[in-house]
């Protein structure tokens, strides 16, 4: 290993562009990620040889040294390195999350495959800093300053009744609903709980226990504990709430079309979030719906047809995986 380590090393030293190390990392940076999956002994020493497309940089590479310069001072205490997961490039950097994070002018590393997150999460850490899914519930503080903190009380208390709705309405796809500061553009996000797992790595293990012929794996349902997060400032969010406060107390909200919205607000959240829609002609029914204002195109709420009894069973390409 240190033979090879001295090589590596030796590419990356001897070029003054970067252009030859990227030309190396691209036909074999998969090895050196298997590597620290599979030696701890060497893990640290691999490290710096990562090379990863982030939230700043565009379309060029950056490293975790590299990343640790550009930090802010705020983040310097922190002491933590964010990142998000996702399919592809594209997709990642959809993620309310990385919206959530350059609000605060954070970088964040993209992880674009499963092999990305098997490896940062053996790797753990970097130096004095923690590697920090962005995507996760409680992975950073967004109310530290009395401002914050007291502005996101107010939404809170503002938004109680369709915070109780929200919960009460999605309570098979979410263990609770918040409010976030960060979010600028989206009206919601999905994140996972601390020991929730991610979508990425969920369809990843589903495939891996497909292939070995044993379909779903059973009870990792329990494992998903997903938090939807809600912009207080978001039209979308203003009307919800102003037809919940409108009904008052006069029982539950039967409007058909109010509860597409509401459905439709999670499948976005959740499709921007990284997960997929669990029933596709559900959710375009629900989108043909609204777009005509005319309920009679299902004459109901549209109900999702892989809707089950079997809450134990891993719905990994569906974003009811909560």
């Amino acid at each position: 290993m240190r033979k090879s380590l001295d090589m590596v090393r030796e590419i990356e030293s001897a070029d003054d562009d970067g252009a030859s190390y990227i030309s190396f990392w691209n036909s074999f940076g998969k090895y050196l990620k298997v590597g620290i999956v599979e030696d701890d002994e060497y893990k640290n020493d691999l490290a710096p040889f990562l090379r990863f497309f982030s939230s700043k940089r565009g379309e060029e590479y950056t490293s975790l040294d590299k990343y640790i310069e550009g930090l802010t001072d705020e983040q310097k205490e922190d002491k933590k390195i964010y990142y998000v997961t996702g399919e592809g490039l594209d997709k990642t950097r959809m993620s309310p999350s990385v919206e959530k994070l350059a609000r605060k002018n954070y970088e964040v590393l993209f992880m674009t495959e499963p092999l990305d997150e098997i490896m940062i999460e053996t790797l753990s850490k970097y130096k004095d800093f923690k590697l920090t899914d962005a995507s996760k519930d409680g992975a950073f503080d967004d109310d530290k300053d009395e401002v914050s903190k007291k502005e996101k009380e107010e939404a809170t208390e503002a938004l109680s009744d369709l915070i109780d709705y929200l919960e009460m309405e999605l309570s098979e796809k979410v263990k609770s609903v918040k409010v976030s500061n960060l979010l600028s553009e989206s009206p919601a996000a999905v994140v996972q709980g601390a020991y929730g797992m991610s979508p990425t790595m969920q369809r990843y293990m589903q495939m891996q226990t497909v292939a070995m012929g044993e379909g779903s794996l059973p009870g990792m349902g329990s494992m998903n504990q997903a938090v939807l997060e809600i912009n207080p400032s978001h039209p979308v969010i203003e009307e919800l709430n102003s037809i919940v406060k409108a009904n008052g107390t006069s029982g539950p909200i039967e409007d058909p079309i109010f509860k597409n919205k509401v459905t439709l607000l999670y499948d976005v959240a959740a499709m921007t979030s990284g997960y997929e829609v669990g029933d596709p002609a559900a959710f375009a029914k629900r989108v043909i719906s609204l777009m005509s204002n005319d309920v009679t195109v299902s004459d109901a709420v549209v109900e999702d047809s892989a809707n089950s009894d079997d809450d134990d069973e891993v719905k990994t390409v569906s974003a009811e995986v909560m």
